[in-house]
């Protein structure tokens, strides 16, 4: 390239790098006087039930405390979640509009019935990462309920499906009053064949069940 280009231009060349550090220089201030998300993750730890399977608490952001900050949760490694932070939270002094806190059902996210590393991150817009919150991770234990158990072919009802006493109208109002996914299953004494003959319509269902007949003993 001709040295003279250089040498004609030499002070645009200069201003241009200066320009350049002092663009750098900017960026790294302002790095340094951003403060991350702060917040903290209240979920339940060890094994819990349909209600307990969850990822809750709040965060803001200091540098905005009227910013609902995205949350994202992980399970190991991997985000199976998004949500926004924008549940009340009166007992939240660091956001002042009060709408800081974030609520997700993991039930559908996890398997059930073993330990997982549950993470909840915040993201910070000025910095464009996510941060952990305080009190993260947590290991958690989805439940799966215990099923309700057909032991009789009558059609009574007395309030009650347990071990002295299920019809099948017991059990399927069992699983209406119960809010997780639930099993039905028989275990009827005496020989078949076994006939459950209900007196009137049996009670719709109100939350997802499944009823499996081959579960009978004999079947």
């Amino acid at each position: 390239m001709d040295i003279n280009f250089f040498r004609r231009n030499i002070g645009y060349i200069i201003l241009i790098g200066a320009l350049l550090l002092l663009g750098t220089a900017t960026q790294s201030a302002l790095a340094e006087d951003n403060a991350v998300p702060e917040g903290f993750h209240d979920g339940n730890e060890g094994g819990v039930d349909f209600d307990g399977c969850s990822a809750s608490g709040w965060t803001a952001d200091p540098d905005d405390p009227d910013r609902d900050l995205q949350v994202q949760i992980l399970v190991g490694e991997t985000v199976v979640a998004t949500t926004t932070a924008d549940l009340l939270r009166p007992d939240v002094t660091a956001c002042t509009g009060g709408t800081c806190g974030f609520y997700v059902s993991l039930w559908d996210l996890v398997a059930k019935d073993v330990p997982q590393q549950i993470t909840v991150q915040a993201y910070d817009v000025e910095t464009d990462q996510w941060y952990a919150l305080e009190n993260t991770p947590k290991e958690l234990t989805c439940l799966t309920p215990d099923p309700f158990v057909v032991n009789t072919t009558d059609d009574n009802d007395d309030g009650l499906c347990d071990a002295l006493h299920c019809s099948l109208r017991e059990a399927l109002n069992a699983t209406n009053n119960s809010p997780s996914p639930d099993q039905i299953i028989f275990a009827i004494p005496g020989e078949p064949p076994y006939k459950i003959q209900p007196l009137s319509s049996l009670p719709g269902l109100d939350n997802p069940v499944t009823i499996d007949g081959t579960t009978q003993p004999g079947f």
